[in-house]
């Protein structure tokens, strides 16, 4: 080979091998190419069975308030100290069934007692305070009565003596001045004898009134006294009526003060639910309206019987009354949930809740058609524990997508896979 074709032969070597590597790199880049118009072609998705989805259908739906609570006897009532003692002995434990008029507890009434007896003393120095004063009311009254006998003999002696001297006087056997004097005597004595009767009178009304204030006197101690009997009788707590005890103070020898509670007992009418929610729903809630109670045990109907404002909490307490208060499920404190019915229709167009269909309002969801889903503006309206109410932007057989989609939100179309 001579010096002018090596050249050329080495050119040509350069070629193919450059026209090789050409081949090699352009396979990657092809399949990146075909990757993205794919890509672009096909859009994202989601797989079906990673997603919940729901078809609007025509269904009755009812607006709900959802609250939680437990259930409380319909009727507690609490029994409290009626003296301030300490307790002597406990006759039951919590839980136990009582009847009516059986013993709870027995309270130390050492205290009390020594109090009955004082009163009963003071009411027996009254007693002899009134005999005595009594007496010497008789003894005063008589010894002015004799006083006024006395001053009438008195008076029957000088009026005589005065008539006696008138007859005398007409024959001028007695001097005017002794005449004078007589009729003096005679004014004299009548005086003494009012003053001796407006005596006696005062005398009387001063001693009734000084008995009337012992007599009362002693019928406050005697009311005294009977309190005190009342409340050392009640001193033993009784139930007072039929039902279980719910709690009852434990500590025997705890000095307790009066008023002070010492056991609750739940009668035999039933339970209720006593339950919360926010203060928002206040303008959806009204009494009288339905209310279903459900727990792990069973559901029962009621009717929402007071709503209160607890402004500590910003919520509100909610009262339900059972339609079956004693049906056999029913527990102290089971823990429930209550759905307060605040509206309803027969039939509504509706699809099931979800985390992209949750509220009322305007919403962008996803609807299904074959394998692509388009977003789409609903709007939605009342709302039960598993179904919401389609007010516009669907119509009866659409699929839509009601799983979380937020991190589609800026798509306007997706694959269903």
């Amino acid at each position: 080979m001579d010096a002018m074709d090596r050249p050329r032969e080495t050119g040509q070597r350069l070629d193919r091998r450059l026209r090789l590597a050409l081949r090699i790199a352009a396979v990657p880049v092809g399949l990146l190419l075909l990757t993205l118009l794919l890509r672009a072609w096909f859009g994202p998705g989601v797989r079906r069975a990673k997603i919940r989805t729901s078809v609007a259908e025509i269904t009755p739906i009812e607006a709900i308030v959802a609250a939680t609570g437990t259930l409380v006897p319909k009727v507690e009532e609490t029994l409290s100290s009626p003296i301030a003692a300490a307790i002597a002995s406990i006759g039951v434990d919590a839980g136990e069934r009582v009847e009516s008029g059986e013993i709870l507890i027995r309270l130390d009434t050492t205290r009390e007692q020594v109090r009955l007896d004082n009163l009963v003393e003071q009411m027996a120095l009254k007693d002899t305070e009134l005999k005595a004063l009594e007496i010497q009311v008789e003894e005063t009254r008589s010894q002015r009565e004799s006083r006024r006998r006395l001053l009438e003999v008195d008076l029957e002696s000088r009026t005589a003596r005065l008539e006696r001297f008138e007859r005398l006087a007409t024959f001028g056997a007695v001097a005017d001045d002794e005449l004078k004097e007589a009729k003096l005597d005679i004014r004299r004595t009548e005086i003494e004898l009012e003053q001796v009767e407006a005596g006696l009178e005062a005398q009387r009304r001063r001693h009734l009134a000084e008995i009337e204030r012992i007599r009362l006197e002693r019928s406050i101690l005697v009311a005294e006294r009977d309190e005190q009997a009342l409340r050392i009788e009640s001193a033993t707590v009784r139930a007072t009526r039929t039902g279980v005890v719910t709690w009852i103070e434990k500590r025997e020898g705890l000095r307790v003060g009066e008023g002070q509670a010492l056991a609750r007992i739940a009668g035999d009418d039933g339970f209720r639910v006593s339950a919360s929610v926010s203060d928002f729903y206040t303008p959806r809630l009204a009494l009288g309206q339905k209310v279903r109670v459900r727990s792990t045990s069973g559901q029962i109907g009621g009717t929402l019987e007071g709503v209160l404002p607890l402004a500590e909490t910003s919520s509100l307490a909610l009262s339900v009354a059972l339609d079956d208060p004693r049906a056999g499920w029913l527990r102290a404190n089971l823990r429930i949930e209550a759905e307060v019915i605040t509206d309803g229709q027969e039939a509504a167009l509706t699809v099931g809740r979800g985390p992209a269909v949750a509220g009322a309002g305007f919403q962008e969801v996803f609807v299904i058609h074959g394998s692509r889903a388009t977003r789409r503006r609903v709007e939605l309206g009342m709302a039960s524990r598993d179904r919401i109410e389609v007010l516009g932007g669907l119509v009866a057989g659409e699929e839509l997508i009601i799983s979380d989609m937020s991190l589609y939100r800026d798509r306007s179309e997706i694959r269903v896979r």
